[in-house]
């Protein structure tokens, strides 16, 4: 293996060389991915300066640090050995990472508390013609309907997974990179707009729906103080759907890869029927979503921001 200096290349490049982003061994001591390390870690500074000012406590930073600082450490270990490994057990740690500080940061934005719109939304939806309630009991009258939205619905825990083994096992690194950058870049509008425009949802105005994630929705826009478990948050935004944003997001990240993207992308697809019944997203939810993603991947911003002048690469003899 021989180093040489070449011009800055798409770090989504399915070639068999991988980027190193940064410049090689000296890049931030050992991660892989720094500028994804830097989003993630603003995300985390920002969830704990906000949470003091407010009032809002949430037990469990500990043990989630430690988890990541004990991924990290194994990583560092396997650097030299087995790079792809490393990439693989980081790329781990950054999911954790930044699913954390993402989940802190919907709980913040939401104690803004700005008047609600589920009116406006579901008169968008009987706009154009879509019935939430009639497409939900149509679901819930079909158990293997149900059953298979259900299981697409659930998949992006799985899909994050599948990420960080695939890229790493097949010396796509740089797609990993790409993937976790655009979904921490697509996450600032979504919460953004969630604040300014928040919503029960139509598990809000249909009382009989279950929505585990009301009674933290409505507590947040209640009387302080707050206090929670990290590892029991979930996602509180309604509108726009961050699930549509991750299924684009995903699908993207898998093109050309063969039978695996293919896989994907039909789990994706799978997934965009079930987010409105399952998820107590309205369609607007989702349209919004799908502009974001859409906006996020075409930014020339996030092109320069990951790509750079130029980087090491090591090829072949």
């Amino acid at each position: 293996m021989t180093a040489t200096r070449t011009e800055a290349a798409p770090i989504s490049d399915t070639s068999g060389s991988t980027a190193v982003s940064g410049g090689g061994a000296g890049s931030l001591f050992f991660l892989g991915s720094p500028g994804a390390w830097i989003m993630v870690s603003i995300f985390a500074v920002v969830d704990l300066i906000w949470s003091e000012c407010i009032g809002v406590s949430i037990d469990g930073w500990g043990a989630a640090a430690g988890l990541i600082g004990l991924l990290l450490a194994v990583s560092a270990a396997y650097r030299r050995r087995s790079r792809g490994i490393a990439m693989m057990i980081e790329t781990g740690a950054l999911w954790i990472a930044f699913t954390g500080s993402g989940c802190v940061l919907t709980y913040l934005a939401a104690t803004c508390a700005w008047p609600l719109q589920d009116t406006v939304l579901r008169g968008f939806d009987h706009g154009i013609g879509f019935d939430w309630l009639v497409w939900r009991n149509a679901v819930l009258a079909r158990p293997v309907l149900h059953l298979m939205l259900s299981v697409a619905y659930a998949s992006l825990l799985p899909q994050m997974a599948l990420s960080a083994l695939f890229f790493a096992a097949t010396d796509r690194a740089g797609r990993s990179t790409e993937l976790l950058m655009l979904a921490a870049l697509t996450l600032l509008p979504t919460v953004l707009i969630s604040m300014f425009c928040p919503a029960l949802g139509p598990f809000g105005t249909y009382r009989g729906a279950d929505a585990t994630f009301l009674p933290d929705l409505l507590a947040l826009r209640g009387i302080r103080p707050w206090h929670f478990e990290l590892r029991a948050l979930e996602g509180l935004i309604q509108m726009p759907s961050y699930h549509v944003v991750l299924a684009v997001l995903f699908t993207y990240a898998f093109r050309r890869t063969g039978p695996v993207g293919w896989g994907v992308a039909g789990l994706n697809a799978l997934m965009l029927p079930a987010i409105p019944p399952l998820g107590g997203h309205y369609f607007v939810d989702m349209i919004v979503g799908g502009a974001i993603a859409v906006l996020g991947k075409a930014s020339l911003g996030f092109r320069c921001l990951i790509r750079g002048s130029s980087h090491w690469v090591m090829s072949p003899r």
